[in-house]
């Protein structure tokens, strides 16, 4: 069965429970903080240094080749999650306030598990990010080590939901969604890691580095149609949306929040 057939909602509830039965969270109560192993012999309760509220959010959710994931993954010891033979990306465009500043984040991530204590752990591998704030930007790079740059980003969080990238040259992704679809809508959390890339040249060496998240609030869920429109101008080699054209990324299902609510731990360092 292709991966457009998967309803994403039935996907992400597999994945919550699944990340709770890690934590050794009980079903009765899946919306307890997780426990984060930040070493071999020490469980920690999440302390988050962000959070942020009303945050407007438009993801969209697609297959990708597993295989080439694979390739890319191996050295850091991450699996991506595998449903029906796919892999599965996410491409979310968020507007924020935070500190008194309004601006707008881009992400590209895809969805993996690595081998923890109880058994394997599922998370985000962040492929890359973008933030509209320069000062963000570094900041996230500085403080966080992660794969942040500035740029500019365009959203429109109501039916018909879109979004677009752009760079010095122009718009070099977009989406836009044809309002034909009907949407299912109800309250969603997810809790988990979100796994940072270590640099080319020490794949291997320098520990893997990550931070956790808690995603919610009332979610809208979007098929993708044929009426739809997804666009990627051309990157050159070695450019971050490359990955994309390279992994087959197919669109398969919009997600919108127009309230959200983001939290963000510090970056941890995990232990050999």
């Amino acid at each position: 069965m292709p991966l457009a057939d998967i309803h994403i909602r039935q996907f992400s509830y597999r994945v919550q429970r699944r990340h709770n039965e890690d934590m050794g969270v009980s079903p009765q109560t899946e919306q307890a903080i997780p426990m984060l192993q930040t070493e071999k012999t020490e469980k920690t309760h999440i302390q988050y240094m962000a959070d942020i509220e009303n945050v407007k959010e438009v993801a969209l959710f697609g297959s990708t080749d597993l295989s080439y994931w694979q390739r890319i993954l191996q050295p850091m010891h991450l699996q991506p999650v595998s449903v029906d033979g796919h892999g599965v990306m996410q491409i979310s465009a968020s507007d924020l306030k935070y500190m008194g500043r309004r601006f707008n984040e881009f992400t590209i991530s895809v969805l993996v598990e690595a081998a923890g204590d109880n058994g394997a752990v599922t998370g985000f591998y962040l492929v890359h990010a973008y933030n509209t704030s320069l000062m963000f930007t570094l900041m996230e790079r500085a403080f966080f080590s992660t794969p942040y740059y500035h740029a500019s980003i365009e959203l429109k969080e109501t039916v018909p939901v879109s979004f677009a990238l752009r760079d010095g040259n122009g718009v070099v992704l977009s989406a836009m969604f044809s309002g034909s679809v009907s949407a299912q809508k109800s309250p969603e959390l997810w809790e988990g890691p979100i796994y940072l890339p270590v640099r080319a040249d020490e794949t291997g060496k320098e520990p893997l580095k990550l931070f956790y998240v808690s995603l919610g609030g009332e979610t809208e869920v979007f098929a993708f149609s044929p009426d739809d429109t997804f666009r990627v101008q051309s990157p050159h080699q070695g450019h971050a949306l490359q990955t994309l054209v390279d992994s087959h990324f197919t669109p398969t299902e919009w997600r919108v929040r127009q309230s959200a609510n983001h939290k963000k731990s510090k970056t941890y360092t995990l232990q050999g």
